[in-house]
């Protein structure tokens, strides 16, 4: 039985990994980038310790796992930049994996038929890996390495999450928080992930049939992945200086509430559609807000009449914390531009 799920996942992540490369076959031939000749050049003259215990010198970011995975790519390929895409398009690919692994143990806690579970969770692994808004972090080298290094860690992070809630075994919420280190080490936004645990936590209470489970039970496995962040930002500030760094206080404590509102729209919507004029994007936005309500009115409706299935209600509710761990996932770019006719 375990061989054949292992040769099953094995197979997937090689059906993955071929339509990664199919999809951004044309980014592996493309030389460097912006922030990419300033980053490789200074790996490649200085001391890599530098850039690992002194990131105050080199931009204010803290990410050293980011740091050690060009040092590698350019104590492997030099100045050949075929090598660094085919890395950015293997942890795309293994991302895309993992979010068909999550969906399905998702959706495993629904109502759906095995077979529908399988289609609906390798189609929102194959969404994922094709979505138009993820070439920029695809095919940029040095800006995009860092987003698909921390997704990575933070998808593996989440996998092991839920295996520990299913299976109860402590070696995965070991893994679990050492992969969440790595997510940090990688690119700061990983901060809000305790966050998306706290919500899985309760969604999870609310979809209990009967009730078994005590809410505050709940809260303790989030518990150790908080207590890890208040080290994180410890460190952060004997080596940055500062707790904020990167772009700088102003622009990352900006929380002018019309600005996130703004990008919150924007966000979401840059998620899904491809780039496109400002006219194009808003339309699209419209019509999209003009679906949900649609939408949110036709189960308004069905609940008054009671005819609400179980099924409908589950997915209902796996909807709402897909909506709200999107949003909470957010929450460290919220204030940061962000352009609806770019890459």
């Amino acid at each position: 039985m375990y061989r054949k799920k292992n040769a099953l996942y094995s197979a997937l992540v090689v059906m993955f990994i071929l339509c990664g490369v199919a999809a951004y076959y044309n980014t592996i031939d493309s030389f460097f980038l912006s922030d990419d000749f300033n980053h490789i050049y200074s790996i490649g003259k200085h001391d890599p310790s530098r850039h690992l215990l002194a990131p105050r010198r080199i931009g204010g970011f803290l990410r050293p796992l980011y740091t050690l995975s060009l040092l590698v790519n350019y104590r492997l390929w030099n100045l050949n930049p075929t090598g660094y895409h085919l890395t950015n398009i293997f942890f795309h690919s293994f991302n895309s994996f993992f979010v068909f692994l999550i969906s399905f143990l998702l959706l495993s806690k629904t109502l759906l038929s095995k077979q529908r579970i399988c289609y609906l969770s390798l189609f929102s692994g194959l969404i994922f890996l094709l979505l138009p808004s993820h070439s920029e972090s695809v095919a940029w080298i040095s800006g995009g390495r860092q987003t698909v290094m921390s997704t990575f860690f933070c998808l593996t992070s989440f996998c092991t999450y839920l295996y520990y809630r299913q299976y109860s075994a402590k070696l995965y919420l070991l893994f679990s928080i050492s992969l969440f280190a790595a997510a940090l080490f990688s690119k700061e936004s990983a901060i809000s992930y305790p966050l998306l645990l706290l919500l899985y936590e309760i969604y999870s209470y609310i979809i209990q049939k009967n009730k078994t489970r005590k809410f505050i039970h709940g809260l303790y496995p989030p518990l150790p992945y908080f207590i890890f962040v208040f080290f994180y930002l410890y460190w952060r500030k004997a080596a940055l200086g500062t707790f904020v760094g990167g772009y700088g206080s102003k622009v990352h404590l900006n929380f002018d509430p019309v600005l996130i509102a703004k990008n919150l729209i924007l966000f979401s919507a840059r998620t899904l559609l491809p780039p496109m004029p400002r006219t194009a994007m808003a339309v699209a936005i419209l019509m999209g807000g003009i679906a949900l309500i649609l939408i949110a009115l036709y189960f308004i409706r069905a609940k008054r009449r009671s005819s609400l299935r179980d099924i409908d209600r589950e997915g209902l509710q796996l909807i709402c914390f897909l909506i709200i761990a999107h949003v909470v996932l957010l929450l460290p770019v919220i204030n940061l531009g962000i352009s609806p006719v770019d890459g």
